[in-house]
């Protein structure tokens, strides 16, 4: 994109203020490349299946946000899909309890 930009871009601006790369550093470092590192640790600890299921959940955190920051309105039917996405998770990634071995009994 840097390539793109050079031949695209007439006059190239490059920003003055500090926190314009403060924001790009924490942009990049944390927003991406955390969460990058993060999203490979996942798939090889549970699996690709169940670490695309955090998808699920960026709606549910969008309407969380809209709600407490933006004062939109709350109904019963979103109140009941975000349910339905937290039970589902919870469904999906479900794993019932292996019962514990018996010790064998020596014969004599």
């Amino acid at each position: 994109m840097w390539l793109v930009a050079v031949t695209v871009e007439k006059p190239i601006v490059i920003p003055h203020l500090p926190i314009t790369w403060i924001a790009l550093l924490w942009l990049g470092i944390l927003g991406s490349g955390f969460a990058f590192i993060l999203n490979y640790y996942l798939i090889h600890e549970i699996g690709p299946t169940r670490t695309t299921m955090v998808t699920y959940l960026f709606p549910l955190g969008g309407v969380i946000l809209g709600v407490a920051f933006l004062h939109e309105q709350l109904s019963w039917q979103v109140l009941v899909g975000g349910a339905l996405i937290v039970a589902s998770l919870a469904v999906a990634n479900w794993q019932p309890r292996q019962p514990a071995m018996e010790p064998a009994e020596s014969k004599e």
